[in-house]
């Protein structure tokens, strides 16, 4: 565990600049299925039920991407804040991940996908225990 007030260790800024690449890599993602959703819905090809739900859930997903973002950014900069931003934006995160393993795991087309985006959340998960374990430096 570090001492408080000590500059940050070398892999906790290299996991920052990775949160906050990967988090900008996936705004342009959600970006794009936010696109593809709303030309499903004009073409009506989205169900009219799921439409605001799949809206909803790509939403607060862009909201936890750029959350992790501004967290990092701060952590990066030594503030404890950052780590607080960060570890609700992953949870949130991990939240949202789980609904679409579950929404995904529904259709029997797309259950490989679901097992896919349980291995993806823990890269997410591996992050924050790290910065957990290494926030005494942040104040």
């Amino acid at each position: 565990m570090s001492q408080p007030n000590e500059k940050a260790p070398v892999l906790f800024t290299v996991l920052c600049v990775l949160t906050i690449l990967g988090n900008l890599f996936l705004l342009v993602v959600n970006l794009l299925k936010v696109a593809m959703l709303d030309t499903g819905i004009q073409n009506g090809s989205v169900g009219a039920g799921a439409a605001p739900y799949l809206s909803l859930l790509l939403q607060l997903i862009l909201l936890s991407c750029a959350g992790a973002i501004v967290g990092a950014a701060l952590m990066l900069a030594g503030k404890r804040l950052g780590y607080w931003i960060y570890a609700i934006s992953i949870g949130l995160h991990i939240v949202l991940t789980v609904c679409a393993m579950v929404l995904w795991a529904m259709t029997i087309f797309l259950v490989g996908f679901a097992g896919l985006l349980l291995l993806y959340s823990v890269i997410p998960v591996s992050f924050f225990l790290y910065f957990y374990s290494h926030r005494a430096h942040l104040t």
